[in-house]
């Protein structure tokens, strides 16, 4: 494809959607151009609909050539993906069956009919009597418990990815009528703008009267618990979490009795939790590790919670344990070398559902369970329910679950920051794992990039890749630690023969002990150490965090300072790092703090305020960060800048957010120091407007660019001064199903 400029592309696009007339001469010299449009439709603007149109003129071009056609198809078939429609194995399968000599996209396209063909549920005929269907294909973010016990009404959190009658987009409770096909927010939260928390996770009580959520407290230090009628009313506290820092609702006893959570301690260690519905009472029931919990389920009697966990230190798969809920025993379900990531009690609670790759597929399996342990051997109940998360029963017995996909890559492409701004000829950097690559960062010479990609059984192990660009050759090195899913991005070392990345360390003094670390990758023979610090930050926005370049680590360490922006507060008032001789630390976050050597646990405050996004500039010697303004406290939304060192006076207003309702604002120096990009957006998920600002005290100039705040966040720039910039691209769909007729069932009817 030829680096065509967007103007053009857009002409184009524009033409062909008000369907003005072209010649068959024109279609042939302008298919690059029209396929251009497309993917600038579909990745800076996001409008799926109209990039599927183009894509489709260009593969329906019989004048076009066949390099242009199967990268058309393969991108329609992505497309299709994205919006959660069939049509996309079609795509794939004509790349496959008419385009074998386009070797690069007909292995894309086999290798994304492969994975089609590995999660897809088989949606005809019954298997064994057990039929499945579809409820909901959403973009709403779904978790655990999303279906009410009726089976009627969806839960979820209202972040305004979807556009829908009835939502408002202010992180509330929101509930979507299966039946009616409406929605409506439970709870009455005021916009993010003038109180920047949110609620995470929302479980359904039992009887479906009652909803419980986790919310973040305005300190911004640790998750609080409430519950909710689900007619909105009774919105009340449950536990001001104080002695924790997250929390999650996980399962709700049948008898109503206590709500099982997974809270992360100030030690960052995960712990599961009773908490009491009657009085906000906690209970720690079991201690654990560095690892998340991310399922667990209560047994109807209330006498067992089931748990998913890692199956030892530096695995990534799961095993399931059943553990008393007054932490008297524990057990393994049915331990087997196969990643097991989530079970469920069912209503009876005579058995255990749970997922499984036993049979070499993700399926469906069942085991009888007796006084909290497994009896006799698992039976495999449905062997093609794909990459699911079990969800819940409702009361008829009818198993809910949901199946994800969330496509992320990376690209590069040219931000010409002249006149109005543009972005030009966008291409994807890898043509393998697409939509499991993120994170891409150009190499101090420019000529490789590093990305992180999810790959292995069950696309869900992570590695560094480096490709290098003119060749094309990538070396992927599997990463032995946990990734974190906004901290770990890959910075260069100065010479280019390493990678430095944020991850969880496992290993020595202890397993349990889990701490971040900074690794280093040597990227020629993928060796990887433990560094001795923390790598310094160099800015975070909305919590993705960026880490210091080389050139930023030197100034740093001659101004003797250890720049931290991830950690809690109280860790950096208690010293809890590891600092090399001489330095101090510095600590953005919710201000900027600094505690002088010598001078014990005392702080020395020099900016205070809420600071959403932030970032040092590339020489190391100042901070740009976003702060409240005067009148709206709660939100982020004036630009400044100081010096790294502080001082009196220093704190300098550049910009500001144009309206008061504008809910983000993130911010990134140009790589010349010489100004600064920030975009403002009202929607938590939506691409906003992208703005330059100078330092010389001119006014913000808006660009054409539609930027979200977190492709602002991930965006890298090529080291050549060119322009070219690597991005990731990013979406997910979610979809709701059903599956009944259960041999129990059939039993217990008869």
């Amino acid at each position: 494809m030829r680096t065509t400029r967007v103007c053009l592309s857009l002409a184009a696009c524009l033409a062909l959607c008000a369907g003005t007339p072209m010649s068959a001469q024109t279609r042939t010299a302008d298919a690059a151009v029209m396929l251009q449009a497309a993917v600038h439709q579909e990745t800076v603007n996001g409008n799926l609909d109209s990039a599927i149109t183009l894509y489709r003129r260009v593969a329906e071009d019989r004048r076009a050539d066949r390099a242009t056609v199967a990268k058309a198809l393969v991108s329609l078939g992505r497309a299709y993906e994205t919006l959660g429609q069939g049509e996309a194995q079609r795509a794939y399968q004509r790349v496959v069956n008419e385009f074998g000599d386009q070797t690069e996209q007909a292995a894309m396209a086999r290798r994304r009919l492969a994975a089609l063909v590995a999660s897809a549920p088989q949606r005809d005929a019954p298997v064994d009597g057990i039929t499945v269907k579809q409820l909901w294909t959403t973009r709403a973010s779904l978790g655990i418990n999303t279906v009410s016990p009726d089976g009627r009404r969806v839960a979820f959190v209202d972040w305004r990815n979807i556009d829908m009658e009835g939502l408002r987009g202010h992180a509330d409770v929101a509930v979507y009528d299966l039946t009616t096909r409406r929605a409506s927010v439970i709870t009455d939260r005021p916009p993010q703008y003038l109180v920047d928390t949110y609620i995470a996770d929302v479980i359904w009580s039992p009887d479906g009267q009652r909803l419980a959520y986790s919310l973040w407290d305005t300190s911004w230090t640790h998750m609080d618990l409430y519950t909710v009628g689900a007619n909105g009313r009774d919105n009340r506290l449950l536990v001001n979490n104080v002695q924790f820092a997250e929390l999650q609702p996980m399962a709700w006893s049948a008898a109503g009795g206590f709500i099982a959570a997974s809270v992360k301690g100030w030690d960052d260690r995960y712990r599961i939790v009773l908490v009491s519905t009657r009085d906000g009472s906690t209970r720690v029931v079991k201690t654990l590790g560095g690892h998340a919990v991310h399922t667990i389920s209560a047994s109807p009697d209330g006498r067992f919670l089931l748990y998913e966990y890692h199956q030892g230190v530096g695995v990534t798969d799961h095993d399931l344990f059943l553990l008393a809920s007054d932490g008297s025993s524990e057990t393994p379900l049915a331990p087997h070398p196969a990643d097991e990531p989530h079970g469920i009690f069912s209503p009876e609670g005579d058995r255990v559902l749970f997922l499984s790759r036993r049979s070499g597929q993700p399926g469906l399996w069942a085991i009888r369970v007796q006084d909290g342990r497994g009896t006799g051997e698992p039976e495999l109940v449905r062997p093609d329910i794909g990459a699911a998360q079990l969800l819940g029963f409702t009361s008829t017995g009818a198993l809910s679950y949901r199946i994800s996909r969330g496509e992320a890559n990376v690209f590069s492409s040219r931000l010409d920051l002249t006149g109005t701004g543009s972005l030009e000829g966008m291409e994807p950097l890898t043509s393998n794992f697409i939509g499991r690559n993120r994170r891409a960062v150009w190499s101090p010479d420019g000529s490789r990039v590093a990305f992180i990609s999810m790959r292995g059984v069950g696309i869900s192990e992570p590695h560094l890749v480096v490709r290098a660009m003119d060749t094309g050759e990538e070396r992927s090195h599997g990463l032995p630690f946990q990734v974190f899913n906004r901290a770990t991005r890959p910075a260069w070392t100065a010479d280019g023969s390493g990678v430095l990345l944020e991850g969880g360390a496992t290993g020595d003094p202890a397993p349990s002990d889990f701490r971040r670390m900074t690794y280093r990758v040597d990227v020629s023979s993928g060796a990887i150490e433990p560094q001795p610090h923390l790598h310094h930050a160099s800015g975070t926005t909305g919590g993705i965090f960026r880490f210091a370049t080389a050139r930023q680590t030197q100034r740093l360490g001659e101004l003797g300072l250890r720049l931290f922006g991830q950690p809690d507060l109280q860790r950096f008032r208690n010293g809890d790092f590891t600092l090399a001789p001489g330095e101090e630390p510095l600590l953005v976050r919710e201000g900027v703090y600094r505690r002088p050597a010598g001078d014990g646990q005392d702080l020395r405050t020099i900016v205070y305020g809420h600071t959403h996004s932030w970032e040092l500039s590339p020489d190391g010697n100042t901070l740009a960060m976003v702060l409240p303004s005067d009148t709206v406290e709660a939100i982020s939304r004036v630009l400044f800048v100081m010096p790294v060192t502080g001082g009196a006076g220093s704190l300098k207003e550049i910009a500001r957010a144009p309206t008061a309702d504008q809910e983000k604002m993130a911010v990134r120096w140009l790589p010349d120091g010489s100004g600064l990009l920030f975009v403002t957006a009202r929607r938590e998920h939506e691409r906003g407007t992208l703005w330059h600002v100078a330092l010389d005290g001119s006014a913000p100039r808006r660009l054409s660019v539609a930027l979200s705040w977190q492709q602002l966040a991930e965006l890298d720039f090529a080291p050549d001064g060119s322009g070219r910039v690597a991005l990731t691209m990013a979406a997910s769909v979610n979809e709701l199903w059903l599956m009944d007729g259960f041999s129990w069932q059939r039993r217990a009817s008869r």
